[in-house]
């Protein structure tokens, strides 16, 4: 690819794709040093970006360039201004162009366990996407180039339909500050794909609602908890897809965490019922995260689970004994502090006659001899801080037993 510049005109043919990231490699670096120089020229210039972006018998290097030099052109705040004056094309086609990317997710690559080959396009496509919605602001771009997402989730194929779910998820982390108040430009699209017909959506759907749980909260959790914890209880009850399930429970653990009781309390009934299912049939993973995520409802709800305690607490118990019957160290620990979690939210009063188990199942699980960052360490130590401020002066008879425990 034979590229040149005269007259102010940039013309090429299709030959050695080499000169092409040459004059793309310098126009990054003008672009990173300069943008406004470029202000003249510049429709030209993105024109020829888009025409090696949109290539795809490109190398993938020489698209990745072509993405990089207009993400570093709207990082410069005058370089932004010059993108955005240049009209709405532009913008659409970047946006087209990263969701594309992002499609590019199949079968394998849709969870965890992702090919090398396409995992580098995959996630050149989430990394440019955050670039991209941060520099210009993702309520601008939703509000103002709503179609290229609009086009995704109405696709038949799963791909682009997760694609949206994804690049939405990466909007609201990057820009929850101009989100929050517009919650609904994410919110509404993606709980109509958490009972999408393909598992990998709904998946996908179910980690955005932790993500927006986490960033765009209270005002989610306000104006949506109606919708979400539904949905969240119905796909934890999905058996048939262990990975939904456990995404479901890390979701619901993320948004309650930021509910207020009278939120949860139409709900509490169907959700704890849900948890405690998953905790007698799930694995293990399932499991801890359905214990965080009683705890954390624990929390929300204050007293109103003061109704749910004598429930709540043979099914824990059940978990507790068979994990120190199997020395699953970490799934004891886990079960021991959502217990003194809940325990912090009820008073000493209601659990006393519990006590003495749990401190022999404490001082059981040895942790002085793990790392200082072991999940299992972590855990048992919160536990026993969480159960001496639960007891109060009460906690004195097991300091023989806590203070060697811990400082082992």
């Amino acid at each position: 690819m034979n590229t040149v510049f005269f007259n102010g005109e940039m013309k090429f043919h299709m030959s050695q794709e080499g000169y092409a990231r040459f004059i793309l490699d310098h126009l990054v670096a003008l672009a990173r040093a300069d943008a406004w120089f470029l202000r003249n020229q510049i429709d030209k210039v993105l024109k020829f970006t888009f025409i090696m972006m949109e290539n795809p018998q490109c190398e993938e290097r020489t698209r990745f360039l072509a993405i990089e030099f207009v993400l570093v052109l709207v990082e410069d705040k005058k370089g932004c201004q010059i993108l955005v004056n240049t009209g709405d094309l532009h913008i659409k086609r970047m946006l087209s162009q990263l969701l594309c990317m992002i499609a590019t997710v199949n079968e394998n690559t849709a969870l965890d366990n992702r090919d090398q080959e396409q995992c580098v396009l995959i996630d050149q496509g989430m990394k440019s996407m955050a670039r991209f919605s941060r520099a210009l602001g993702g309520r601008f771009l939703l509000e103002g180039f709503p179609q290229p997402f609009e086009s995704c989730f109405n696709s038949e194929e799963w791909q682009r339909r997760r694609a949206a779910v994804s690049s939405l998820s990466i909007i609201s982390k990057n820009c929850s500050k101009t989100l929050k108040s517009k919650v609904d430009l994410v919110a509404d699209p993606i709980m109509k794909m958490v009972d999408d017909m393909h598992h990998h959506v709904r998946w996908g759907a179910m980690y955005a609602v932790e993500e927006l749980s986490k960033y765009l909260h209270p005002e989610l959790q306000n104006h949506y908890h109606q919708k979400v914890l539904p949905a969240l209880t119905k796909a934890m009850d999905d058996f048939s897809d262990s990975k939904i399930q456990v995404q479901a429970a890390m979701a619901t653990y993320h948004f309650v965490e930021n509910c207020t009781s009278n939120m949860l309390e139409p709900y509490l009934d169907e959700i704890i019922s849900k948890l405690l299912r998953c905790l007698q049939k799930g694995k293990q993973l399932l499991k801890q995260w359905a214990l965080s995520a009683l705890a954390a409802i624990a929390r929300s709800s204050q007293d109103r689970f003061l109704d749910y305690y004598r429930t709540v607490m043979p099914y824990l118990n059940f978990v507790m004994t068979k994990a120190r019957g199997e020395s699953n160290g970490l799934l004891l620990s886990e079960t021991i502090s959502c217990m003194t979690a809940i325990w912090m939210v009820i008073g000493k009063d209601k659990f006393s006659d519990d006590t003495q188990q749990v401190v022999q199942l404490l001082a059981s699980t040895p942790i002085s001899n793990l790392d200082i960052h072991d999940p299992m360490r972590i855990q048992g130590l919160k536990a026993w801080g969480r159960l001496c401020k639960c007891l109060g002066h009460k906690f004195q008879p097991y300091m023989e037993v806590a203070i060697p425990y811990t400082l082992g």
